[in-house]
């Protein structure tokens, strides 16, 4: 059944005026016919508590208590004046069956009683990102512990300028058992910690979605053993690479066997040389169905590294895959990369979008551009 999602201001007005009639909001009958009790839960599917929006809940506690156990999506905004936090969590139910919890620290750190309190409360939650929007250096220990003492966690996403501290015990603090996609943007060093902290667990954690936004560091040994220890499980891989020459042994995809979709982006020296040379150990795996390429429009003017890589893909004769070319948001020159993937287009393989757009290349950045573009 498809879950609508309510606009705020309907959300706003709920919480203003009807957060006592707890038959209506049972019932959802404020909504629509077509609601059944069993949805309600959605009613507040993704809700932003931020210095404002805490203002309105905070005037009658009663009312977020009440509200707060249909709460399934909840964004938090922490900054350095935040006058109202105390009072918030002097409110805050002993538990809230929360699903995703988004924490967004605009330069202020989060002490440890602020941390044990949220895990007590949200420790139910199958989503959490832990975003630092501003350029204060965190500790990568700290966020890892906090976001290992969440048990039932599915998905990770950690955002920041991290240092690379990784003192934590693996065989004393591990990640949740049932993560299946972490989403990193750390500067490489931070990530190359994280990765070698993964390795040292007792049975290595595995994930089928691995998606890396800032791989800066030309090697990466840690990253390349943990590619490996998923190289059974991986489905969907994006990497993000800022890198010098390409070198196709650190990415070495040949033995991922259940891979089947891969994002790739390229802003180093010879771009496109660089994603032809990972592509090339993909060639044989029967599993792939979309390879998603971020390219600009000045690498339109590396005329050989384009012709081999449109080899690259008439190799998969096994099976046919999608390749989806992602273009500036302003781009405006689909035909160009059309001849300069000819073999492609004749097999109707390709095909083109824009970064700005909804699309499946969108899914894979959403949650890190549409966060940047909120501050």
């Amino acid at each position: 059944m498809h879950i609508p999602i309510l606009p705020q201001e309907i959300i706003d007005y709920i919480l203003d005026h009807c957060y006592s009639d707890v038959s209506t909001i049972a019932a959802c009958g404020l909504v629509c016919r077509a609601w059944y009790p069993a949805s309600r839960h959605h009613l507040f599917s993704a809700y932003n508590i931020s210095t404002t929006t805490a203002k309105k809940l905070l005037s009658s506690p009663s009312e977020y208590v009440r509200v707060a156990p249909f709460f399934r999506e909840l964004e938090l905004h922490l900054e350095v004046d935040t006058q109202w936090w105390d009072d918030f969590l002097a409110v805050l139910p002993d538990y809230v069956p929360l699903r995703t919890l988004w924490i967004f620290c605009h330069g202020i750190r989060v002490s440890e009683t602020t941390r044990e309190k949220l895990t007590n409360t949200f420790r139910n939650i199958t989503y959490l990102a832990l975003i630092e929007t501003t350029s204060l250096r965190r500790s990568l220990s700290q966020d890892v512990a906090w976001i290992c003492s969440f048990p039932d966690l599915e998905k990770v996403y950690i955002s920041g300028d991290h240092y690379k501290d990784m003192d934590i015990d693996p065989y004393q603090i591990c990640l949740p058992k049932r993560v299946q996609e972490l989403k990193l943007n750390t500067p490489s060093p931070a990530t190359e910690a994280l990765m070698r902290w993964l390795l040292l667990h007792n049975r290595v954690p595995t994930v089928s979605s691995l998606l890396l936004f800032r791989v800066t560091d030309d090697n990466v040994p840690n990253l390349k053993v943990y590619l490996h220890e998923c190289r059974d499980v991986l489905k969907d891989l994006m990497l993000f690479l800022y890198q010098g020459p390409s070198n196709a042994g650190v990415f070495d995809l040949s033995q991922h066997a259940a891979l089947q979709n891969i994002y790739l982006s390229s802003n180093g020296s010879s771009s496109i040389r660089t994603l032809r040379d990972i592509l090339s150990t993909s060639t044989g795996l029967g599993q792939m169905q979309n390879v998603l390429l971020r390219v600009s429009s000045f690498e339109l003017a590396e005329l050989y590294d384009w012709a081999s890589l449109d080899k690259v893909f008439s190799a998969h004769t096994a099976h046919f895959i999608e390749v989806t070319l992602v273009m500036d948001e302003d781009g405006r020159y689909e035909s160009e990369l059309a001849m300069r993937l000819p073999m492609c287009a004749r097999r109707r393989q390709l095909h083109f979008v824009n970064a700005g757009v909804h699309s499946a290349a969108s899914t894979y950045v959403e949650d890190v551009y549409s966060c940047a573009r909120r501050f």
